[in-house]
């Protein structure tokens, strides 16, 4: 599974739209803001206060690496 933004990136350069530097950077500020916002979302959610990190959770359901 990917997140928005990751797909949103991936559209971009499968339609070959430039991606300089500027757009480039904030992708990942972007990425990691969202990444945040899924890890506390999910920790505050986790009624049933589970062995799973929210951050264990993140880059298990979106894959990263």
């Amino acid at each position: 599974m990917k997140t928005p933004v990751q797909e949103f990136y991936e559209f971009m350069e499968q339609h070959q739209y430039f991606i300089g530097n500027d757009l480039f950077k904030k992708y990942h500020d972007l990425l990691e803001e969202e990444k945040d916002v899924i890890i506390k979302a999910y920790e505050t959610g986790d009624k049933y206060k589970t062995e799973i990190s929210g951050e264990k959770y993140y880059n298990e359901t979106f894959n990263i690496k």
